[in-house]
């Protein structure tokens, strides 16, 4: 089969599933572990590659819309190992020689019921099937939360205040299909899978892979000066726009905002319209540049 835009970076839980563990099988120097669990049961897997203290995170799919970031993800993981395992270079680099004193950590998909949701309806969102339904009742196309109700992004939020406050002020104040940041803090499994993630291999940055206008968000840094730099790198890397820092509901960067704050180091959302053929060389070039940086 001729491979598409559509074929290479789109599918459901079980196509993420069984690339996993091909590329697991596959490449002698990929760590595959489960680090967690969705309400619905499903894998939060975590791959890892080189020295994982002190590395790089990525995360896809936080939106169940973003399922295209999930196999790029897998692409550029696999990539990856094949660079490691033959001694070759990817984007330039021999990564076998850089990844002696770096590493990656990348959850292809945080938000596994909700991109399951999206294909399958109501019925993938397990002991929250009832009210999945009730709070969708015309379908899952637009659906970005989990399996409960919660936007996980939104969930992760460094100022749990003001979230509440403007949830309050236009209407999400409830489970939903987007916007509602949960009861409290990390209340769901999903986002307290990343930020684990994050205290048990103290993370150096992250990158929040997701899908959006073309541009490049970064929050905190060591100083201003440097995560600058590190922004105007990836920018030129990536082909993406300055993305300037925004209240809008739909700009809400929680994971970022959220290490930034607790860490005081650079958080990357790195956001394309589009994850296929054409964007694809771009996105993994910058990948690779922010995991060593």
């Amino acid at each position: 089969m001729v491979e598409t835009e559509e074929t290479v970076f789109d599918g459901d839980y079980a196509d993420m599933r069984r690339r996993v563990y091909a590329i697991k099988e596959k490449y002698p120097s990929a760590v595959c572990t489960v680090g967690a669990r969705s309400w619905g049961g499903r894998a939060l897997f975590t791959l890892g590659l080189g020295q994982t203290k002190d590395a790089t995170l990525y995360m896809g799919c936080v939106n169940a819309c973003d399922v295209e970031t999930t196999f790029a993800l897998l692409r550029l993981y696999e990539n990856m190992c094949r660079a490691v395992d033959s001694g070759g270079k990817l984007c330039g680099i021999r990564l076998n020689e850089i990844f002696k004193s770096r590493g990656v950590i990348i959850v292809p998909c945080v938000n596994p019921d909700g991109m399951e949701m999206r294909r399958c309806g109501a019925v993938a969102a397990g002991c929250y099937a009832g009210l999945a339904q009730r709070l969708s009742p015309d379908g899952f196309e637009d659906w970005r939360a989990n399996a409960a109700g919660v936007d996980l992004s939104r969930n992760a939020s460094d100022d749990w205040r003001r979230l509440k406050e403007t949830e309050r002020r236009v209407g999400y104040t409830s489970p939903g299909a987007r916007f509602y940041g949960g009861k409290t803090r990390f209340s769901e499994p999903e986002s307290r899978a990343v930020a684990n993630l994050c205290r048990k291999y103290g993370v150096r940055h992250i990158v929040d892979v997701r899908k959006g206008n073309n541009t490049l968000c970064v929050t905190g840094g060591d100083s201003e000066e440097k995560g600058a730099l590190m922004a105007k790198i990836l920018r030129l890397c990536s082909g993406l726009e300055k993305a300037e820092k925004s209240s809008a509901l739909d700009e809400e960067r929680g994971f970022c905002d959220w290490f930034a704050a607790e860490y005081g180091r650079a958080a990357f959302s790195l956001e394309y319209k589009r994850y296929g053929e054409k964007t694809y060389s771009s996105f993994e070039e910058a990948a690779v540049v922010a995991a060593i940086m």
